[in-house]
């Protein structure tokens, strides 16, 4: 027979998991690129439309909210969202979850027409990783985890540079670059990639804004950055 599961501590998974709509939103177009890409990866078949993932993406924020609305969190917190709003019972006007699929439709679109996803196409790129779990170590004592949204290695003709991508749904902040430079960390000591050979590109999905510093970019990678972050993880 299968283990009874604890109240307690299903209440207790589901209140820490519990989501703010901003987080939500990013959850939505986060999920559905990284489905997106594995899929690509695995099946190399036609990319879908953007019409086709804006309705994929609508339809599990739609299905989110139905789930919070019932409670459905309280038999499976993981597997049924726990929106914050609903459980202290905030207003959540038709409006505002309007404006949110708006949103999503918006993010999915500038991402899915960007110059980003014709690289994919290019024979010189082959990717590494799609919103997969990584560590490396820090002072031989220290586990640092990272997931990046997307990492390509594009080959050149004689050299590989290495490209990360993270897709941000909201605003920049210093935390960002601390985000970045992590990243950066990680590719030089598990992919062994040289400092001036990365590329490190947020790209700001709501506003159609992505940045690129490092290799051959107006802003390079400071060393002196990295290993400020280096000591301050």
């Amino acid at each position: 027979s299968r283990p009874s599961i604890d109240p307690l501590a299903s209440y207790l998974y589901a209140i820490k998991n519990m989501q703010r709509l901003p987080l939500f939103i990013g959850s939505c177009v986060h999920e559905t690129i990284e489905k997106t890409l594995k899929d690509y990866m695995r099946e190399k078949n036609d990319f879908p439309t953007p019409d086709s993932l804006v309705a994929k993406a609508i339809a599990h924020f739609n299905l989110g909210i139905e789930e919070s609305k019932a409670e459905q969190w309280r038999t499976s917190p993981k597997k049924h969202l726990n929106l914050f709003e609903h459980y202290y019972n905030l207003p959540v006007a038709d409006s505002i979850l309007q404006e949110a699929r708006q949103k999503i439709e918006l993010c999915i679109t500038n991402w899915v027409t960007s110059p980003i996803i014709k690289m994919l196409f290019d024979t010189r790129a082959h990717i590494l990783s799609v919103e997969e779990m990584g560590t490396f170590q820090l002072a031989d004592k220290y586990k640092i985890i990272v997931v990046v949204d997307l990492a390509i290695k594009w080959k050149n003709s004689n050299e590989d540079i290495y490209i990360l991508f993270d897709w941000k749904t909201g605003q920049k902040s210093k935390k960002t670059d601390e985000q970045l430079y992590a990243y950066a960390l990680f590719a030089s000591k598990v992919w062994k990639a040289p400092h001036d050979n990365i590329i490190l590109s947020p790209f700001y999905l709501l506003s159609n804004e992505y940045m690129k510093l490092g290799h051959r970019q107006k802003e390079p990678i400071a060393k002196e950055k990295l290993v400020q972050v280096e000591n301050e993880i």
